[in-house]
């Protein structure tokens, strides 16, 4: 478990029975999955803003599930990011903490507009990879550390 990813978020031991979390873990996953299916579907509609919401709660899942794998459940925005920052140190991941700094802006772009169609395109792989990196965590198969470059540490 990352150290200080641990202490960003109350343990769910003696508050969520294993079945519950085991349903929730599959819960996210799905969600995170099925928002980013979204974020394409409306990369390809055109709606920038649209596919920034959807990229933001695929990543968003995508914690919540590596989070609760690790038996902490995060039950707010603030703990969410905190405990994605925290994780990405903690693994010296750069894909991570750069789709979490991306999540936040497309997220305030979804109320704002400020970015636009070929931003969120771009925006798109780095959050589809790091998706991808966390759903592997919480198979519980993943690399202990890593910068990005495919190489441990």
């Amino acid at each position: 478990m990352p150290g200080q990813a641990r202490s960003f978020a109350m343990s769910f031991r003696g508050k969520m029975e294993r079945e519950e979390a085991q349903a929730k873990l599959r819960e996210y996953r799905a969600r995170a999955l099925h928002y980013l299916r979204n974020a394409g579907e409306e990369l390809q509609a055109g709606h920038s803003e649209k596919a920034g919401e959807a990229l933001w709660g695929a990543l968003s899942q995508g914690i919540k599930a590596v989070a609760l794998s690790k038996g902490v459940l995060l039950r707010d925005h603030r703990s969410l990011v905190r405990f994605g920052r925290a994780l990405a140190r903690d693994l010296q991941d750069i894909t991570l903490d750069k789709a979490l700094a991306i999540g936040q802006q497309i997220h305030a772009n979804f109320y704002e507009g400020f970015s636009d169609l070929e931003q969120i395109r771009e925006d798109y792989l780095v959050i589809e990879e790091a998706l991808r990196r966390l759903l592997t965590l919480m198979e519980g198969t993943g690399q202990k550390k890593g910068n990005g470059d495919g190489q441990t540490h």
